[in-house]
């Protein structure tokens, strides 16, 4: 059995733990809130645009058009541990894209440390990176503008979609070309199908990046919770010992003093 010192010593240690993590807890609990009120926005933006497509005659395309080939792909991932699996759920999906295109150049643009880690290490061409910390959208309008004029033929967006605190999923999506079909209610507009497109191709990676942020907050908010709860216990348990520890501390003081006693007993018996 432990020491009494020992056993407070680390008590000490655990609650310092504790209280940093009920600290992140605080952080993250309030950047989730602001994440959950952008996400919101994107995702109405994104409606928005998909629904004003549908309004809108595409253009015809020449049938001699020739594909060049290029695959460009958004893979968004967290630049931070503590998140549980959440990193590990895009790595696998990413893993699994790779191998389903496998032996074709597709040009990277990834967001996080994970995710470029990944990619360095299989030797894939990583065209941009961005270690951001937190939402910006400018960063997504200027890589939508990059992948708008590089002219790729597919681009995919490799990124956990949010369905709850609870329930998330890594998933692998082909984003460009747009396959909307018109909803037979076109309308005139001032603003043209290429327009409108580009906006929608924008929104659709803003919301992306906000599910993936709200992904990687949630699942840190479970981790530290967790943590807590744990650290907690292991207090709980410490504390027992401690007190186990002192009552037979104090038994064996007992024990001692009825021993001398009945020695001094029998010492004035003789």
């Amino acid at each position: 059995m432990q020491t009494d010192s020992n056993i407070r010593s680390r008590i000490k240690t655990i609650s310092g733990l504790n209280s940093i993590f009920s600290a992140m807890q605080m952080v993250t609990v309030s950047k989730l809130a602001k994440i959950r009120g952008k996400r919101g926005t994107a995702v109405k933006y994104r409606q928005e645009t998909a629904s004003a497509l549908e309004l809108l005659d595409p253009p015809a395309v020449p049938q001699d058009k020739k594909q060049s080939g290029r695959i460009a792909c958004v893979l968004i991932a967290g630049n931070h541990g503590l998140c549980g699996a959440f990193n590990q759920e895009i790595i696998f999906r990413a893993s699994s894209f790779l191998k389903e295109h496998g032996g074709r150049k597709i040009d990277f643009f990834v967001f996080g440390r994970h995710g470029f880690d990944f990619l360095k290490s299989r030797k894939q061409n990583i065209k941009e990176a961005f270690f951001i910390e937190r939402l910006d959208f400018g960063v997504v309008a200027s890589l939508a503008k990059k992948l708008w004029l590089e002219r790729f033929d597919e681009v995919y967006l490799i990124h956990s979609h949010f369905y709850s605190l609870l329930k998330r999923k890594a998933v692998a999506d082909r984003v460009f070309p747009y396959e909307g079909k018109p909803s037979g209610r076109l309308v005139i507009s001032e603003a043209s199908y290429g327009e409108v497109l580009f906006a929608y191709f924008e929104a659709v990676l803003y919301s992306a990046l906000c599910d993936s942020f709200l992904g990687e907050f949630s699942s840190r908010l479970a981790t530290l919770k967790a943590a807590i709860d744990n650290s907690k216990k292991i207090i709980d348990r410490l504390v027992i010992e401690r007190n186990k520890s002192r009552q037979m501390a104090i038994t064996m003081q007992i024990v001692e003093i009825i021993e001398a006693s009945e020695s001094i007993k029998e010492d004035s018996l003789r």
